[in-house]
């Protein structure tokens, strides 16, 4: 939804072809692995839920599902204020002409609000269909994807605005507030 509301509001996104992340060797080789690892992570998670011989209705039980549902609800709320923070800079992995440093309300907590809402997501997906199996592929999923395309994005906003983008990563963290 927010893509949609990105489009309508501010215009097209840029072309997959300027997108540094297609660009780049690595980027294609951590996309192909995104794709096949979160459709593996769906359908192992739905596959192991299937095999569990309980009605789901115990304490624990429900203190997972309502975990999950925080979690997700979580990420839909994180990645709506990201998006509507970045406003026409929330795009594909380019750098525009009259692009300045997002450095207010979420970003100055987080550099990657996004990518954090997206783990959220799955690992509120995860836990709601308590899949053990499915939580340890997606932490494997999610190295790969967001640690190749944080490293782009980073070394991309470091070339377009040096020290700033630098003093910036010195007071922020990277995905989650306080710890990384």
């Amino acid at each position: 939804m927010g893509t949609v509301w990105r489009v309508v509001r501010y215009g097209r996104l840029a072309s997959r072809q300027e997108d540094r992340q297609v660009q780049a060797i690595s980027g294609r080789v951590a996309s192909l692995i995104t794709v096949v690892g979160l459709l593996s992570v769906h359908w192992l998670t739905l596959y192991t839920f299937s095999l569990q011989d309980q009605t789901l209705n115990t304490p624990v039980d429900r203190g997972l599902t309502v975990t999950a549902i925080a979690l997700i609800c979580a990420a839909i709320i994180v990645s709506q204020v990201a998006i509507k923070t970045l406003g026409k800079f929330f795009d594909r992995l380019t750098i525009k002409s009259d692009h300045h440093l997002v450095t207010e309300g979420i970003y100055s907590l987080i550099r990657h609000p996004i990518y954090t809402s997206y783990i959220l997501l799955f690992l509120g997906f995860c836990i709601m269909l308590q899949s053990l199996w499915g939580s340890g592929l997606l932490l494997i999923v999610c190295v790969v994807w967001f640690g190749n395309r944080i490293a782009i994005e980073e070394q991309m906003l470091e070339e377009r605005f040096g020290e700033e983008y630098q003093s910036y990563c010195q007071q922020t963290k990277r995905l989650f507030p306080y710890v990384y």
